[in-house]
């Protein structure tokens, strides 16, 4: 918690100094630049720092727009208001009834609220649960409204449904079906943040395929995103479902273990690399042989008030390490 309450500071901070609002679309715009997510962005904020021009809102709306208005977004947008709109017609058809439904329309002007505070899609779907439980409770309180409410309680469950899935795509790599670099960051908060209040371990473990650019130049990116996707397929079925699997971004990859230790998160590397390394690969109709695969891993183990990123680069480094000192190997933080 207090490293999110330290990083909303440091945007808020860079919101006031270039005098911008404080909306979600500036605070994610920071957010992204402060966290290096998205290179394009982070370039162009930097030569605008670096030609010292004045980031105004209607600078802000087109780096928004460029970098960060996807389709998905447009969509979440989408959902959003006929979320708001759904709930106003919820609204006028229990008007009139009596005062049993009252604390369900003081409810429902309570969530039109915080949709109208342009939430994020994990918080609509909390809006959207507690508008679609309220309505299954009130629906027996009168049978005149009871069929408009079926009604509508169907409309909310397909746009929580909606939403659900737009929240799952926004932190999903399109490639492996893997959370991506996004989810990676939010999930290692919260796994950390549970971490220190129940005094658990958290390892993290960094691997990255080794050679893959011969992969590419000798057989074709084609060929290359299928042994992405081989790995990544390799990790998850050898980690604990309670374990989070990323593609971090390019060929590397990141598996946060939540109650592990060090030594038991050195097995589970072992086991990982070794998976990989075991099966020959081939590709096309005519079976072209690519080889065996191979992975560099470093791991190491959280120190309890560690800076997260100190964390990341720290097991960064040692992935880099085994990479520089033979490859296909695993090096851990034995400090």
């Amino acid at each position: 918690m207090n490293n999110r309450r330290r990083t909303c500071n440091k945007i808020f901070e860079k919101l006031e100094i270039h005098r911008l609002a404080p909306t979600p679309e500036n605070y994610r715009i920071w957010y992204e630049y402060d966290n290096g997510n998205i290179d394009e962005l982070v370039t162009e904020i930097d030569r605008l720092l670096s030609e010292q021009m004045n980031i105004d809102e209607r600078l802000c709306r087109q780096i928004y727009k460029t970098y960060l208005y996807t389709n998905n977004q447009q969509q979440a947008d989408m959902t959003f208001l006929a979320m708001n709109d759904l709930l106003k017609i919820v609204i006028s058809l229990l008007g009139d009834m009596d005062s049993s439904t009252s604390q369900f329309c003081n409810a429902l002007t309570r969530c039109i609220e915080r949709l109208d505070a342009d939430p994020g899609a994990l918080e609509v779907k909390n809006i959207i649960e507690t508008v679609s439980q309220e309505a299954k409770n009130v629906r027996e309180a009168t049978v005149n409204i009871n069929q408009n409410l079926s009604s509508l309680t169907e409309e909310i469950d397909a746009l929580r449904d909606k939403v659900e899935r737009l929240g799952h795509e926004s932190i999903t790599d399109n490639l492996t079906q893997l959370m991506n670099r996004r989810g990676f960051d939010d999930s290692i908060i919260a796994i950390v943040d549970k971490a220190k209040e129940e005094h658990s371990n958290v390892t993290l473990l960094m691997a990255d395929v080794d050679n893959f650019k011969r992969i590419n130049d000798g057989f074709g990116h084609l060929t290359g995103d299928k042994v992405l996707r081989f790995i990544s397929t390799v990790i998850r079925k050898t980690v604990r479902n309670s374990d989070v699997v990323a593609r971090y971004g390019g060929e590397e990859f990141a598996v946060i273990l939540p109650c592990t230790s060090l030594k038991t998160g050195m097995h589970v590397a072992e086991k990982i690399r070794k998976a990989i390394g075991e099966r020959e690969l081939s590709v096309g109709s005519g079976q072209q042989k690519i080889g065996r695969i191979s992975i560099s891993i470093g791991i190491s183990q959280y120190l309890f008030n560690e800076p997260l990123n100190t964390f990341i680069q720290r097991t960064d480094k040692l992935m880099y390490q085994a990479k520089s000192s033979g490859r296909n190997q695993v090096i851990g933080d034995l400090n």
